[in-house]
């Protein structure tokens, strides 16, 4: 198993531009020199093959993923959490405007609830870290101000 080695986040950027434009560049010379050295057999079709995968990488830039690290996991899995609240908002929304009983004004009223509880949750996540949420845990908590937001 590899060791993680801990970069700054400066550092992970320069590397990850660097993998980014260096990728496909090294793919073209690899496939270049298949192409030139010729010769029979396997060898330079495996070569050419290995040099267009590294175009390939540096296209779908593979290199900056290597190295990049999330650290506001929270505040993603919320927002993504909120997305599909967006899309059973528009759901619950287009029954009601198609003439919904009871229950369809209910989804919808639940629906817009839950929406306002995951902004809610969004400002209480954003810009923490996993680390920072399970430190905030295991503090005492003291009344902490209520955050509101008007919609």
């Amino acid at each position: 198993m590899m060791a993680r080695v801990k970069l700054d986040h400066a550092t992970r950027n320069r590397i990850a531009r660097v993998l980014d434009a260096g990728l496909p560049t090294l793919g073209v010379v690899v496939v270049l020199a298949a192409v030139l050295a010729g010769g029979g057999g396997w060898g330079p079709i495996w070569l050419a093959v290995i040099g267009l995968l590294m175009v390939e990488a540096g296209v779908w830039r593979l290199g900056s993923r290597i190295v990049h690290e999330r650290r506001y996991r929270p505040l993603r899995r919320e927002v993504h959490r909120f997305i599909g609240l967006a899309r059973e908002l528009h759901h619950a929304s287009a029954a009601v405007d198609g003439g919904g009983d009871e229950a369809a004004h209910q989804r919808l009223e639940a629906t817009v609830a839950s929406l306002r509880g995951s902004l809610d949750r969004m400002i209480a996540v954003a810009a923490k870290t996993e680390e920072d949420l399970k430190a905030e845990q295991a503090r005492p908590t003291a009344a902490a101000p209520a955050v509101t937001v008007d919609l």
